[in-house]
């Protein structure tokens, strides 16, 4: 990689071109079982890179999947010949050279042998069926390990080059009573390859959906629910677009009318997007176009406070660099997006406020991702417990939720202490008052 990048350096340097080269390589592995036995392993290790031209406003693109620095040559040409992209003028072009402190790569992440991760994703898949004799059987069992070198280089002097380590692990379980199946997917991760637990995870798949059986509606009413973390990230997931300039100007997000200082939700909720956490799966020290990442509070005690900014909407809107752009792959433009994207921990601790709780327990919320992030509004299918007296108690399913983020975001009344992260989102249990349920 070093070679790719210092042809690039020396070749634009000699076309006097303001130009930048974003480069990624991957070696990813994933193993899966299935009824006792693994039945793929599948390792890959890949290398992409793009170059963006810019001249007079306008903006060039061009990447290539060769590692050979023999490639720049013709991907600058590509650019330079593709230059059709307009918004580009009054760029902060800087240099920028970041010094990065943020610990991102598990060091015993190559002890972690093809055996050793053959055996975890069976120890998984023999810890759901063990968990419970309903359990019928277990199925998508996989496990997959990444690390991850990016690099990036601007004209303006801009460099930064890291390494950074992902491992995860799934699993659905499904438990039956004989007139019934019920599925619970489950899934946990982390940068540290020996910190994960498969049987814990197991575990938990095994006994959710083993407790998920014998389910029904309740009686249709006002209730309060407990969202535990694993399904308060998928709402995180869902509302973190809402927060990006490049959505705002296209009218695109429900914060469009909201003015920085205006209360959105209730006290309870911190919501932060933070680049610069240890063996965060979002961590880096600089953004997809050479600015230095920073921690920001996005909503503070339930205000908002502003937008997150790629180099083209910091230009647009006139605001300092929030260090948010991002790039799906190399061969992606980068746009606004978030890092380490989570609600911050209460402090009152979880154990304590679920002795006070009662209402439904959370499993997983069905239809999210139809969740209208310009109006607010969203219908939702929920499943899991009834919960009071500080324990769940029978299973509830053919449920529906309505109502709006908004009013969601206000019904937040409390944040426990158990943080969780799901790859770059992490939540502690949510606890929300007042949600319309209706049932039968």
């Amino acid at each position: 990689m070093e070679k790719f990048i210092e042809k690039f350096k020396s070749t634009a340097a000699a076309a006097g071109l303001t130009a930048d080269i974003y480069a990624e390589k991957l070696y990813k592995s994933e193993v899966a079982a299935n009824d006792g036995e693994i039945d793929r392993v599948q390792e890959s290790d890949t290398f992409g890179a793009a170059v963006r031209v810019f001249k007079d406003g306008k903006m060039g693109f061009a990447y290539t999947s060769s590692p050979d620095p023999d490639a720049v040559v013709p991907i600058i040409e590509k650019a330079r010949a593709s230059m059709f992209v307009d918004g580009y003028s009054g760029l902060d072009f800087r240099p920028f050279s970041g010094e990065n402190s943020i610990k991102m790569k598990d060091p015993g992440f190559e002890e972690a042998t093809l055996e050793k991760k053959k055996a975890r994703a069976l120890s998984v898949e023999g810890a759901a069926k063990a968990e419970s004799t309903k359990v019928k059987y277990v199925r998508d069992t996989t496990c997959v390990d990444m690390l991850s070198r990016t690099a990036y280089f601007n004209t303006a002097g801009a460099r930064y080059d890291y390494e950074k380590t992902y491992s995860y692990m799934f699993t659905s379980a499904v438990a039956s009573d004989g007139t019934s199946d019920e599925a619970a997917d489950v899934m946990d991760g982390g940068a540290i390859w020996s910190k994960l637990d498969p049987v814990e995870l197991g575990r938990q798949a095994g006994g959710r959906a083993a407790s998920l059986l014998s389910g029904g509606p309740v009686k249709t009413g006002e209730y309060s629910l407990i969202i535990p973390s694993y399904a308060a990230v998928e709402f995180l997931q869902v509302i973190s677009p809402m927060f990006s300039a490049a959505n705002l100007r296209k009218g695109k997000t429900l914060l469009a009318a909201i003015k920085e200082g205006e209360t959105i939700a209730s006290a309870a909720v911190n919501l932060i997007d933070d680049p610069c956490m240890d063996y965060g799966a979002g961590s880096y020290p600089a953004d997809a176009e050479g600015f230095e990442g920073k921690t920001k509070k996005l909503i503070d005690a339930g205000k908002f406070t502003g937008f997150i900014y790629d180099m083209k909407e910091t230009a647009f809107y006139k605001k300092s660099a929030s260090g948010n752009s991002a790039r799906i792959s190399y061969k992606s433009l980068p746009e606004p997006g978030v890092s380490n994207f989570y609600m911050a921990p209460g402090a009152e601790k979880t154990t304590e406020i679920l002795k006070k709780e009662k209402g439904i327990f959370v499993n997983s919320m069905m239809g999210l991702h139809m969740t209208d992030t310009v109006s607010g509004n969203f219908s939702l299918g929920i499943n899991g417990w009834v919960f009071e007296s500080g324990e769940k108690k029978g299973a509830v399913k053919e449920v529906l939720i309505t109502g709006n983020i908004r009013d969601f975001l206000k019904n937040i009344s409390a944040a426990g202490d158990d943080m969780k992260f799901y790859m770059n989102f992490g939540s502690p249990t949510l606890f929300v008052k007042g949600i319309t349920v209706a049932g039968k």
